[in-house]
């Protein structure tokens, strides 16, 4: 699975580990689960690990540009690695 989401410091952190290619389907998973957490927390925290990360598919571009104008204010911090 190219996505695997961990919740950390009681969910206020969201972990996202991408690797491969992404494909529209990831986002199925990554999206709910983040709304999910920012409902119950507020604005959160995301760490992507991308280790092993290759890039999208462009329906999974899209998804992501979608994602980041949705969501630009609800991310306290960011950190890409």
């Amino acid at each position: 699975m190219p996505v695997q989401l961990s919740e950390e410091n009681g969910g206020k952190v969201l972990a996202v580990h991408v690797s491969g290619k992404l494909v529209k389907s990831d986002y199925e998973q990554f999206v709910p689960e983040f709304e999910r957490l920012l409902r119950l927390h507020g604005k959160l925290c995301v760490l992507f690990d991308m280790t092993g990360f290759h890039g999208w598919k462009a329906a999974a571009l899209w998804e992501d540009t979608k994602f980041a104008i949705r969501h630009f204010a609800d991310i306290e911090r960011i950190a890409m690695v």
